[in-house]
């Protein structure tokens, strides 16, 4: 009996060390092969990195290497052009220096002469090429026209034909060339509100406005574009807000002010931290909001 249990317990302890030493080895493999595995995970790491870098690298140049022919091939139209109509041949960039710029409509007449206006708009009125409409131009807007007046005098009335063509009638009558789409929300801005315009709300005249003037920082600047007025409105009427019932007078300086112009009428906003007033003529409004609703506000007009 006692020769029988030696026997077994050395088998015992001979199993157990064959056992250990497996696993020791097996662990030891498994380090290995996990450390190949990390380098070979980093190493794959960099190389989409980099193949990321060479993607974007080659999109930038297709950009590029786009606008550039395209600027070469509208060249003979824009040479062409200018030629045809050589009165109108300094539109051909936006080096303007206005004085004035007249929205002229149904027999009314708005002059404008903000400096800050004339700055925004010297580069509205550059000419991009010629519009061809096979069977006359259609008209998507309110029909208005611009009379501009140049530093040195020089004056010009522009028929603004849709969101994109307008016309010299003085100088290339029945020719159409195109400019920024902005230009016509200048007539959506100041122009007299045509008889067949319904009266809209007070969120609906924010959301259409056709231009905004906004002081924030330390610069007062307008915007014509589209997106970009809607954009502020959708902030404000979104925003999580509650109408004070009696709008008490402050004398802080508020973080934002706007001024929203639609038909020749004015929506003015004021944005404080806690609070946003609204005077729409001789009615006036408060709103209680976070901060974060003014916060997004600035936010989103100095991304630019």
């Amino acid at each position: 009996m006692g020769k029988r249990r030696w026997t077994g317990l050395g088998l015992a302890a001979a199993a157990w060390l064959t056992l250990s030493g497996c696993e020791n080895d097996s662990n030891g493999a498994h380090r290995v092969s996990s450390d190949v595995y990390s380098a070979q995970m980093e190493g794959a790491a960099e190389t989409e990195a980099l193949a990321e870098q060479l993607r974007q690298e080659n999109a930038r140049l297709r950009e590029t290497l786009a606008k550039q022919e395209a600027a070469v091939e509208a060249q003979p139209e824009k040479e062409n052009w200018r030629k045809s109509a050589p009165e109108i041949a300094a539109f051909s960039d936006s080096a303007h220096e206005w004085t004035s710029i007249a929205v002229l409509a149904d027999g009314s007449e708005t002059v404008l002469d903000d400096p800050r206006l004339m700055e925004y708009a010297s580069h509205l009125f550059a000419i991009q090429g010629t519009a061809d409409y096979t069977n006359g131009a259609h008209s998507d807007i309110d029909p208005f026209a611009l009379r501009l007046t140049e530093k040195n005098g020089q004056v010009y009335v522009l028929n603004i034909v849709n969101r994109e063509s307008v016309e010299f009638p003085e100088y290339a009558p029945g020719l159409w060339y195109r400019v920024s789409p902005e230009v016509a929300n200048l007539g959506k801005g100041w122009m007299k509100r045509p008889d067949y315009v319904p009266e809209e709300s007070l969120a609906s005249r924010l959301l259409n406005s056709g231009v905004m003037r906004v002081a924030f920082g330390d610069g007062t600047y307008y915007f014509a574009q589209s997106y970009r007025v809607r954009r502020l409105a959708v902030e404000f009427l979104q925003a999580d807000k509650k109408l004070v019932k009696e709008a008490g007078d402050t004398n802080a300086e508020p973080s934002l002010e706007a001024t929203f112009y639609l038909y020749g009428k004015e929506i003015e906003m004021k944005a404080y931290p806690q609070s946003i007033e609204l005077r729409d003529g001789e009615e006036r409004f408060e709103y209680e909001v976070g901060e974060e609703t003014v916060r997004q506000m600035l936010a989103f007009l100095s991304a630019g």
